[in-house]
């Protein structure tokens, strides 16, 4: 059972466990109004434990589906995973909670054919009482709040938890456990329509607590990496569930995918090109990895920009069995980047590294160090993480590793793969990985700088044409721009007219080259933005004539 998120909160991690219903129909015990439900005795004691375990969780990723470990402080939970939590701290203590996903934002009664919350009275999971959609009822001497996003369950709904004092205890999708000023949404948020409290009365049996966040707990990403191997070999591999497979992959929360792109002098692998076309697809950020031979090093760069064939990638070298001594290594690190490749990463377990003397890796300026400590056992990448203190992220050959692979079984869409984690957030990821693939993000990302250059001398122009400059002297402000779009002529004519007739071209030739660049791209959302902006400059140019 699992509560998504919506709007800004985007889940991050698992797939929706509801669809969405037409109504919801309360059961006949959550429907006594009046008199409200049975007032309960909850212990001072257990929320200060609340507040302190929860406190020690701030920073964990957001999992969908998932729930707060007793053991592992740095397990992730979805949003009613925490509401739960703590709803069966406050009402059975700590000693004798539940730590099972027992609750969704869906167990809390909802009317979706009127949209309206239960009425005010309801009494709902754990002996909670509705006051429908008015936080200003929520009373002052209660001992929890509950507020809900009602959208159907699943990843189209959202809730958290609130102590009257203002302490809110909430996890999202964009910011993990969170709380007051990290992310979390206290209740007067208008995303909230349905809101609940839990009675009490608190009994006062230690002394209260007051919430104190700690400083921000550095995120932890997930990462998996892949190769023909895993979609049925070199010779016949399933292409065809690519596609869906990074999808998925992305679905479940997933931050960048590691593709095996070549191998030695003469081996390409034939899963890159579709694993690259999917990353941009679904937005992921993916580098190629090379695995290091002791074939001719130039000859191995060669095969790998040939196997990347375009693709706009940073490189992992991937130096292990069969990669021969670090004199090798060095050889074609530097046979790799005097070909105009760029290495980001650099996969070196430390076993291998000790094999083959234990070498000073900062030799060769490795800033992305890969290592590799794996963990017993199999199951999803947030459970299995060892945490920041694994011994897989200590230091050796002078360089720390950035990114640790610290399993070869993790359940990733349907397969057992291996995973890695990186310490940071997004940002520092993208920064670490260099050239990102992307889609979407902004639409004139998908021009080349030279068309970007003329479209901003078209407007340069264009504006100081109309505001009366005839023969405005702009060469100086002008960027090089691409040589065919506006010629010999740009900003020499005598009269506007002619100026604007010398624009409405550029513009017209512009958008060709737009139109062309792939024979699909003015049905994608990118091209279609594209050519607006460009359709939106010429009816600008048409008005002036």
């Amino acid at each position: 059972m699992a509560g998504g998120c919506a709007n800004r909160r985007t889940p991050q991690r698992g797939i929706e466990t509801h669809q969405r219903r037409t109504t919801t129909i309360a059961p006949a015990h959550w429907r006594r109004r009046g008199g409200g439900g049975k007032r309960m005795t909850v212990l001072q004691s257990s929320i200060n434990w609340v507040i302190t375990n929860f406190e020690e969780r701030l920073g964990d990723p957001y999992v969908y589906g998932g729930v707060y470990s007793n053991g592992n402080v740095r397990q992730g939970c979805d949003c009613s995973g925490c509401a739960g939590w703590v709803l069966e701290a406050l009402t059975k203590t700590p000693a004798n909670m539940s730590w099972a996903h027992n609750v969704s934002t869906e167990s809390w009664p909802y009317d979706y054919n009127t949209n309206t919350p239960a009425a005010p009275g309801t009494v709902g999971p754990y002996g909670t009482i509705s006051v429908g959609s008015n936080p200003a009822a929520l009373p002052a001497d209660a001992a929890l709040w509950v507020n809900i996003m009602h959208g159907g369950g699943g990843e189209d709904s959202h809730m958290n938890t609130m102590l009257p004092n203002g302490f809110i205890m909430e996890s999202n999708g964009d910011d993990g456990t969170c709380t007051n000023g990290t992310g979390g949404a206290d209740q007067n948020n208008p995303e909230w329509t349905d809101h609940w409290y839990l009675p009490g009365p608190v009994t006062a049996d230690v002394t209260p607590v007051t919430p104190v966040t700690p400083p921000p707990v550095t995120p932890v990403l997930f990462g998996i990496d892949i190769s023909n191997n895993n979609f049925g070999g070199p010779t016949s591999p399933n292409l065809g569930a690519i596609p869906g497979f990074v999808a998925e992959v992305v679905k479940e929360g997933f931050s960048w995918i590691e593709a095996k792109a070549s191998e030695g002098s003469t081996f390409a692998d034939p899963t890159f090109p579709a694993i690259y076309q999917a990353c941009l697809a679904n937005d992921i950020p993916v580098v190629a990895y090379h695995y290091v031979d002791t074939s001719n090093p130039d000859s191995q760069a060669s095969n790998c920009k040939a196997a990347l064939n375009g693709a706009d990638v940073g490189i992992m070298l991937d130096w292990e069995t069969n990669g021969g001594d670090f004199s090798n290594y060095e050889a074609v690190w530097h046979a790799f980047t005097n070909a105009g490749l760029t290495i980001v990463l650099e996969y070196i377990p430390q076993w291998y590294w000790e094999s083959q003397g234990s070498p000073d890796l900062s030799a060769v300026s490795v800033k992305g160090m890969v290592s590799s400590n794996w963990v017993n056992g199999s199951g999803y990448a947030y459970n299995l993480y060892p945490g920041d203190s694994w011994g897989g992220w200590a230091s050796y050959g002078g360089v720390t590793p950035v990114i640790l692979q610290f399993t070869s079984q993790a359940q990733v869409a349907g397969m057992s793969l291996d995973a890695d984690a990186f310490r940071g957030s997004l940002a520092d990821l993208k920064a670490l990985l260099g050239t990102t693939p992307s889609q979407g993000d902004d639409p004139l990302m998908a021009l080349s700088s030279a068309q970007q250059e003329d479209m901003y001398n078209m407007l340069l122009f264009l504006t100081q044409s109309v505001t009366g400059d005839l023969n405005p002297s702009i060469t100086q402000f002008l960027l090089p721009g691409s040589p065919t779009p506006v010629g010999a002529d740009w900003g020499t004519q005598p009269n506007v007219g002619d100026q604007i007739a010398t624009v409405a071209k550029a513009v017209a030739d512009l958008t060709t080259a737009v139109t062309a660049l792939s024979a699909d791209f003015a049905t994608t959302s990118t091209g279609l933005a594209v050519l607006q902006k460009l359709a939106d400059l010429n009816s600008i140019l048409q008005g002036t004539k």
